[in-house]
């Protein structure tokens, strides 16, 4: 009796067949019927051009072969990327590959969007930012928002009223970036961030403003808004440490000028000039307190 017991074994598919024929191929029922999407490429041959790769039924139902990078000759291992599907969104897939004895090629792809995307709003998170960053290596945009006072609306209203007004700001985020060709990510909390391919202009953002108050307000909501700070590559640095850190300075400039409070004697050094040291005393003094016991009743 032939044994057909499969298993897996440092990263590779190993097949015990007396008869050594190929592991799976197209006319293999055990790769047409793998529930993941599956991509078989046939062992190469010098005197012929590689053949295109051979889909499972899973494959079909979830992605075209045209929409795929050469994963031929990319190495073994486990690749997370994002890939075309049938939707409108290109979810974060994970993607299995590797070599056969027979030189053949097994990939097999897993949507792990689930593992890099916020329960809550439903957009994807910090650890999807940095993939995405890292795989467009040119000019980018990013703008990093926070909502105003929203500790407050949580101790006025309630936790549900401030995830109520989490999940607004992030559906109003979600339908501007398709326009923007910008994705949207929830950082954590209530600061939110746009990647986009282009420079984001400050009135797309002045107009999203006015759009999340509205928003909030037919929800039965009060909220004063979102600050925002916006930063770019490569005019600032390409690390995602370094955009969200220019785009936080100009965030919380915004923050305090929207209170009325000036921030230019305040923060000079950030706009590329060292703070003068009479600035930095009126900064860093205050009258002293009264001799203990003596109350100060100058003002009444």
């Amino acid at each position: 009796m032939v044994c057909r017991r499969r298993v897996w074994q440092a990263g590779t598919i190993r097949r015990f067949c007396p008869r050594g024929e190929p592991f799976m191929s197209m006319h293999d029922s055990t790769f047409e019927y793998l529930p993941l999407p599956a991509l078989s490429w046939a062992a190469p041959s010098p005197a012929q051009p590689l053949p295109p790769p051979s889909p499972n039924r899973a494959f079909l139902h979830a992605y075209a072969l045209a929409n795929l990078p050469e994963f031929y000759a990319w190495a073994d291992g486990s690749h997370t990327l994002r890939l075309a599907g049938c939707g409108r969104d290109q979810p974060l897939c994970r993607v299995y590959l590797c070599t056969l004895p027979d030189h053949s090629r097994l990939g097999l792809i897993e949507n792990v969007q689930d593992d890099y995307q916020d329960p809550l709003t439903g957009l994807d998170t910090l650890r999807s930012l940095r993939l995405d960053l890292a795989a467009h290596p040119g000019n980018v945009g990013l703008a990093l928002l926070d909502v105003d006072d929203f500790k407050a609306v949580n101790d006025a209203h309630g936790h549900a009223a401030g995830d109520a007004v989490l999940v607004t700001l992030a559906e109003l985020l979600r339908a501007n970036a398709r326009l923007w060709n910008a994705r949207a990510y929830r950082l954590g909390g209530d600061e939110f961030v746009l990647l986009s391919a282009e420079t984001l202009e400050p009135t797309r953002l002045r107009g999203l403003q006015t759009l999340f108050r509205h928003s909030a307000a037919q929800s039965g909501l009060e909220v004063r808004g979102f600050s925002y700070g916006l930063s770019g590559a490569p005019r600032n640095d390409q690390s995602l440490c370094d955009l969200l850190e220019q785009a936080d300075a100009q965030l919380m400039r915004q923050k305090l000028e929207r209170r009325g409070t000036r921030t230019a004697p305040l923060l000079p050094h950030l706009e590329g000039h060292a703070p003068h040291p009479e600035v930095l005393t009126l900064q860093m003094s205050w009258p002293a307190p009264p001799p203990s016991g003596i109350l100060n009743t100058e003002n009444g």
